[in-house]
């Protein structure tokens, strides 16, 4: 699932397993389990290419969306947008208006469909958004039967 010559060092390849198994995945299981018991569920990938001071160390990490969710470029010289950054932020904060409002954060953006296991989609979020099946794929799908998906059953804990 992970071989060594796909990243380029030993540090990436454990960060994609933890982005995986913490992150990826985890949501994956979390929005099959509300949408399984009737709960509207909306699912998206965070793909912008953010070009800020901490991102050339730390890479694209867990919540550095929220400054484009609410259009805050503080600090300005660390948090410049480009014309695509500010075009996402637009994005996000159209469908994070609506989904506020109306519970459904369709409705100006383009069309992010409700999340359902037969179509498996979810909203890939940038400047352009477009949809995308299957998050996870097989890797996803490996996890989840380490940790088991059904009756609450668990093999795996930690």
């Amino acid at each position: 699932l992970y071989p060594a010559n796909n990243y380029g060092s030993q540090d990436k390849r454990v960060a994609a397993i933890l982005r995986d198994w913490m992150f990826r995945c985890a949501t994956r299981r979390a929005v099959r389990a509300m949408t399984d018991h009737g709960v509207p569920t909306y699912l998206y990938l965070f793909y912008q290419q953010l070009r800020w001071v901490e991102t050339s160390f730390l890479g694209d990490y867990h919540s550095s969306e929220i400054g484009l969710v609410f259009g805050n470029q503080w600090p300005i010289l660390v948090h410049d947008f480009t014309k695509d950054d500010a075009r996402t932020s637009e994005y996000m904060q159209q469908y994070w208006v609506n989904f506020a409002k109306n519970h459904d954060p369709n409705g100006g953006a383009p069309n992010w469909p409700r999340y359902d296991r037969q179509s498996d989609l979810n909203i890939i979020l940038n400047s352009q958004p477009t949809l995308q099946a299957g998050l996870g794929g097989g890797v996803c799908d490996f996890w989840d039967s380490l940790v088991g998906t059904d009756q609450g059953e668990r093999r795996v804990f930690f």
